[in-house]
């Protein structure tokens, strides 16, 4: 059976959740877009780091700036991911808590 005979075959169940599926395809794909974040994060840090130690050293000034921006960049990323993995659940619990037409 091809993929698509399979969809096809499914959509009569899935019909009646249809936005529940599309609310958590949206979501899924931004949660897995800030999941990124973390490497992107740590390879601008390391790049960094190299830059000051090859331009002569690095001063705790320097250091303590590029672990403050860090810090906040991943508290944010996590508090993000926190509401939109809420959102997820929330809106599954909505749509699963309505009756359907």
């Amino acid at each position: 059976m091809s993929l698509f005979k399979l969809f096809r075959k499914l959509w009569p169940f899935v019909k009646p959740y249809r936005w529940l599926v599309i609310c958590t395809l949206v979501l899924t794909l931004i949660g897995s877009t800030i999941a990124q974040v973390n490497a992107i994060v740590l390879d601008r840090t390391v790049d960094a780091i190299n830059s000051l130690i090859g331009a002569g050293g690095i001063s705790w000034r320097e250091a303590s700036k590029i672990l403050i921006v860090i810090t906040a960049i991943l508290l944010g990323k996590e508090f993000m991911w926190k509401c939109f993995t809420t959102s997820q659940v929330t809106e599954i619990q909505r749509q699963t808590d309505t009756p359907q037409n």
